[in-house]
């Protein structure tokens, strides 16, 4: 008889903290196909979003690839063009010297020594013209690396933190 009571005791004691544990809490109920379906097509929104945030970065990736070359060239072409200036402005030099040599003792090169000084500061007044342009290039092509990588920067943050 003991034994009968004691697990009776037991058992309700078990009963008893079974209900004050769930006390409260909201009942979980089995899933249904209609919740299966749910989740499924929020996984499925999530996957392509994903591959859309992927392809995305992939295609700023090589935009930025192209970017940063474009930019290396245009550098390039602006170190040219400015070792051109200082070779034009190094051929100007012994060129003005004779000039005022030939002005003072009136010699008849006088006027083939214009035309030369002409022609070499025409090409600098050209180089020069030619080197604001790749300097304003340059500056538009790393404005537009920095929307790239401001972009990328976005998506790198969005995959980081999916939950918006």
């Amino acid at each position: 008889m003991r034994l009968l009571h004691s697990t009776v005791l037991t058992g309700g004691l078990a009963a008893l903290l079974v209900s004050t544990s769930t006390f409260g809490q909201p009942q979980q109920r089995p899933a249904t196909t209609d919740d299966l379906l749910a989740e499924l097509r929020e996984m499925r929104r999530d996957m392509k979003e994903l591959t859309t945030m992927s392809v995305r970065a992939q295609l700023d990736a090589s935009r930025l690839t192209l970017q940063e070359a474009r930019l290396n060239t245009l550098a390039q072409q602006l170190g040219s063009v400015r070792q051109q200036i200082a070779q034009s402005q190094l051929t100007l030099a012994p060129f003005a010297a004779q000039l005022k040599q030939a002005q003072e003792t009136s010699s008849e090169i006088l006027a083939p020594l214009r035309t030369t000084i002409e022609l070499v500061q025409r090409r600098e007044a050209q180089l020069r013209a030619q080197e604001a342009e790749l300097t304003r290039a340059i500056t538009t092509e790393e404005n537009r690396m920095m929307e790239l990588r401001a972009q990328l920067d976005q998506i790198e943050r969005t995959l980081g933190n999916p939950q918006r």
